[in-house]
C-alpha cells in the first residue's frame, strides 16, 4: 500500500509546479494523493481551477487593502506586521508583490475566518477511502519559490499549520514533510536585472527564518532566542492565538539554476518542468519507495548529528528506452536478411562489369567507365528479352494498364498536363490572353479598315504583355511547382494524382517491387534529362526571335511594304483597295495568332525546363 501523499504549492511558481506534477499522476496513483495550492493572486487561480479541477485551491486574499486587513487584525498590526503607509494601500487579491509579510497576513486571515476547508478536505480524502491508510505516515511535499512574496512568506506558516492540524485531527506526528524550494537564480532569465536584489533579499530572509525554526524544532535553539523565534497563529472563529511549537520540515531541497557541473537550462519553463519531474520521482513515481528508504537512513544519521543537516539538493535523470531506434534497427536487419540473391543480381553484374573494364584498362585497352544506372536498366531489358521471369515481371509491373502505355511516359505526360494547367490557369496569363484574343476576333469582314489597324496595334501590344505575364509566372512559380512535385507530396501524404512520384510507384494500390521502383526512377530521370535538354535548346533557339518580334511587331512587314509606319502604310497596287487592305490585315492577324501560339509553347517549355532541372537535382 502506498503512503498517502499531500502536495502543496505555495504562490505562483509553487502552484504551477504542483499543477505540472498533477498532470503526471495516473488515476490509480491519484487515490493516494491530494494536491492543494495557496495563492494571493486572484488572476492565476481561475486558470488552475479550469485546467486542473482535481487540485484544491486556498485563496489567501480578498478584494481588500492591507490597511483594511490590519483594521480587522489588530494582533498582526500591533505585534509583527511592518508599519508602512505604502503597504497599507496594497490590494491583496493582486498578489503579494514580493512582500513576504503581506502573504502571511492573508494566510492568517484565511485561518481566522475558516477558509482552510480545501486543505482540510484534501487531507481527509487521503484517509476516508481506506482507514488503514492512517497507519502509514503521511508524506507532505511543499513546493515554493523563495524569491517571490506569496510563497516565501508561507513556507514556514503553512508547514507548521499542516503539522499541527495532523496532530490535532489525525494524531499524526510521524509524518515526513519535505520542502522543495526554488532559489532566485532560476528566475534571472525571466526578470529585469534591476529586480534581482529583491529576489535575493526575500530568499535570504526566508532561509534565515526557516533555519531558525528548524533549529528550534530540533531543540537546539539557544536560550536568548527562545522568545523571539516563535510563531503564533490565530484560532479559527476566535480572536485568540496559539503558539505553534513544531518542526516545520524534515528535509529541505534547494533547487538552483546550475547543476553540479555548472550547466544551466534554457528557460524558466524548463526549470519548472525539471522541478516537477524531480518531485514526481521522489514522491509519487515508481522509484519513490527507494527515495523514502534513503530518507529513513538519513533520519537515523540526523539523530546522531543532532538534527542539523536537513538541507539537500535534488536532481532527476531519465533512462529512455530507445523504442523507435530499436524498431528501425530490427526492421533494417529484417530487410537486409529478406533481400534475396535475385534482388542484388543486377548490382553483381555491374560490379563484375566494372572490374572487367578496370582490368582491361590496366592492360592498355580503352574502356568506357561503366555507368551503374545504364547497366542496371540494360541488364533488366536484356534478361526480359531472354525470357527471364524476374526481369519480365519488372518490365510488366512498370506498364500503366489504365493508359495503355509504360508508367514513365504516363507519369511525364501527367506532369506536362499539370505544368500546362498551372501556366494557362494563372490569372494574369488568362487575362492578357483573353484581351489579346478579343482584339484579334474583332478583325473580320464587317470591321472598318482604320478600326482594324487600331485592333492590330492593340493586339500587338497585348502580345508583348502576354509574353511578359508568362515569363513572370515561370520565374515566380517554378520553385513552388518543383517543390510540390518532388518534395511536398511526401510531406502532405498525397498519392492520388498521376503527377506525383508516389503515385507512379503504386501498382493497383500495391507498392512496386524495389527493383521495379529503381528501374522506373532511372528511366524517368533519363527521360527528364533528355526532355530538359531539348527544351533548353528550343528556348535558346527561339526566345530571342520572339522577344524581337513583340518589341517591333511590324518591322518586317513595313520593310516589305516600303512604309515608314503601320498607320500610314497602304497596300501595293493601283488604288490600294479595301480588299487589299483586308487581305493584308488578315495576314497580320494570322501572324499574331501564330506568335501567340509560339509564346504559349515557349512558356510551356520554359516552366518544364526549370521544373525538370530542379527535379533532376
Amino acid at each position: 500500500m502506498s503512503s498517502p501523499t499531500l502536495l502543496v504549492g505555495l504562490g505562483g511558481t509553487g502552484s504551477k509546479i504542483v499543477a505540472k506534477v498533477s498532470d503526471m499522476i495516473s488515476d490509480e496513483q491519484r487515490r493516494d494523493i491530494s494536491c492543494v495550492i495557496f495563492d494571493t493572486d486572484a488572476n492565476d487561480i481561475p486558470m488552475i481551477k479550469t485546467n486542473n479541477p482535481e487540485i484544491r485551491v486556498v485563496q489567501t486574499s480578498a478584494r481588500m487593502t492591507v490597511g483594511e486587513y490590519l483594521e480587522e487584525d489588530h494582533y498582526a498590526r500591533d505585534t509583527w506586521f511592518p508599519n508602512n503607509p505604502i503597504l497599507d494601500r496594497k490590494v491583496l487579491s493582486e498578489g503579494a508583490g514580493q512582500v513576504r509579510s503581506i502573504s502571511r497576513l492573508g494566510f492568517e486571515s484565511a485561518i481566522r475566518i475558516g477558509h482552510m476547508d480545501p486543505l482540510h478536505d484534501a487531507i481527509a480524502d487521503l484517509y476516508k477511502v481506506d482507514q488503514k491508510k492512517a497507519e502509514n505516515s503521511l508524506r507532505v511535499t511543499i513546493v515554493s519559490s523563495l524569491a517571490g512574496g506569496t510563497g516565501s512568506g508561507l513556507i514556514v506558516p503553512v508547514a507548521m499549520y499542516i503539522q499541527r492540524y495532523l496532530e490535532d485531527h489525525f494524531h499524526q506526528n510521524s509524518n515526513i514533510t519535505r520542502g522543495f524550494f526554488i532559489l532566485p537564480e532560476v528566475f534571472y532569465g525571466a526578470i529585469p536585472a534591476d529586480q534581482r536584489d529583491n529576489l535575493k533579499s526575500n530568499a535570504y530572509a526566508s532561509l534565515r527564518e526557516l533555519d531558525a525554526f528548524l533549529v528550534k524544532g530540533n531543540k537546539l535553539l539557544s536560550e536568548e532566542y527562545q522568545d523571539s523565534v516563535k510563531l503564533e497563529m490565530p484560532v479559527a472563529g476566535t480572536d485568540r492565538h496559539e503558539d505553534y511549537d513544531v518542526l516545520p520540515y524534515n528535509f529541505c531541497f534547494l533547487f538552483d539554476a546550475q547543476n553540479a557541473e555548472g550547466k544551466k537550462l534554457n528557460s524558466l519553463e524548463q526549470y519548472m518542468d525539471h522541478a516537477a519531474n524531480i518531485i514526481y520521482s521522489m514522491s509519487i513515481g515508481p522509484m519513490n519507495k527507494r527515495s523514502n528508504s534513503a530518507e529513513d537512513n538519513v533520519i537515523r544519521k540526523l539523530a546522531k548529528e543532532g538534527g542539523r543537516n536537513r538541507y539537500a539538493g535534488a536532481g532527476a535523470s531519465r533512462l529512455i528506452y530507445p523504442y523507435e531506434d530499436i524498431c528501425q534497427y530490427i526492421g533494417l536487419n529484417w530487410a537486409k536478411q529478406s533481400v534475396s540473391e535475385q534482388w542484388l543480381e543486377y548490382d553483381r553484374q555491374f560490379k563484375m562489369e566494372r572490374e572487367r573494364a578496370a582490368k582491361r584498362r590496366e592492360e592498355g585497352y580503352f574502356e568506357k567507365e561503366v555507368n551503374r544506372s545504364e547497366k542496371y536498366t540494360s541488364s533488366i531489358e536484356s534478361d526480359a528479352n531472354g525470357k527471364k521471369p524476374f526481369a519480365q515481371s519488372i518490365l510488366l509491373s512498370v506498364k500503366n494498364p489504365q493508359e495503355g502505355k509504360d508508367s514513365v511516359a504516363a507519369y511525364l505526360n501527367n506532369v506536362d498536363d499539370y505544368l500546362i494547367s498551372g501556366l494557362t490557369g494563372a490569372a494574369e496569363v488568362q487575362n492578357t490572353k483573353a484581351t489579346l484574343d478579343s482584339y484579334l476576333k474583332k478583325i473580320d469582314e464587317d470591321t472598318d479598315i482604320n478600326e482594324e489597324k487600331t485592333y492590330l496595334n492593340k493586339a500587338a501590344s497585348e502580345l508583348q504583355s502576354y509574353l511578359q505575364s508568362i515569363n513572370a509566372y515561370v520565374e515566380n512559380e517554378y520553385r513552388n511547382v518543383a517543390y510540390t512535385l518532388y518534395e511536398g507530396a511526401s510531406n502532405q501524404g498525397k498519392l492520388d494524382q498521376g503527377y506525383y512520384l508516389e503515385k507512379v510507384i503504386e501498382n493497383n494500390g500495391q507498392i512496386l517491387h524495389p527493383n521495379a521502383v529503381r528501374y522506373l526512377l532511372i528511366k524517368i530521370l533519363d527521360d527528364m534529362k533528355k526532355i530538359q535538354k531539348g527544351d533548353q535548346q528550343f528556348i535558346d533557339a527561339n526566345e530571342k526571335n520572339l522577344l524581337n518580334f513583340v518589341e517591333q511587331p511590324w518591322k518586317k512587314f513595313l520593310e516589305e511594304e516600303g512604309a515608314k509606319s503601320f498607320d500610314e502604310y497602304k497596300p501595293k497596287g493601283i488604288f490600294g483597295t479595301k480588299k487589299k487592305h483586308k487581305e493584308k490585315h488578315n495576314e497580320l492577324k494570322r501572324t499574331l495568332k501564330s506568335k501567340e501560339k509560339a509564346i504559349e509553347d515557349l512558356g510551356n517549355r520554359k516552366i518544364r525546363a526549370k521544373v525538370y532541372e530542379r527535379g533532376i537535382q
